[in-house]
């Protein structure tokens, strides 16, 4: 039975990232001018996650 709760502990922890550093999420931002005007995005990361603000590439 103990080594069956060591083992749901352990799976737990390394699921939620508790066994590393943690990962600050990074930012660009991205503003340019075409032939139909100016446009710009913004875009968020974190780990596999992306997030998109503004008018996409």
């Amino acid at each position: 039975m103990r080594i069956l709760a060591l083992f749901a502990i352990t799976a737990v922890l390394a699921a939620c990232g508790a066994d590393g550093p943690p990962e600050a999420p990074t930012m660009d931002t991205t503003v340019g001018i075409g032939t139909n005007g100016a446009f710009g995005a913004t875009h968020i990361r974190q780990g596999p996650v992306t997030i998109t603000l503004g008018t996409g590439f």
